[in-house]
């Protein structure tokens, strides 16, 4: 984010960056699910709540900017 921030990158090379993110936790989470051992251990940590909102916020935004930039 604080490379797109300052100019550093563009919104293509951000949005690339963010939506690979994106697929590497949920590969990670389904593979977290898959060990049941690990998830006996899970520990939240409580300043995490809403997360998961925010980011999948995020992830919209860029179908609303696909959107916005196909149909110009």
């Amino acid at each position: 984010m604080e490379n797109f921030i300052y100019d550093s990158i563009d919104v293509e090379q951000f949005e690339y960056a963010f939506c690979r993110l994106w697929m590497e936790t949920g590969q990670a989470l389904t593979a977290f699910e898959m060990d049941l051992k690990a998830v006996k251990n899970l520990q939240l940590d409580p300043r995490s709540g809403g997360f998961s909102s925010f980011i999948t916020f995020g992830y919209r935004q860029f179908e609303v900017l696909e959107d916005e930039y196909c149909t110009q």
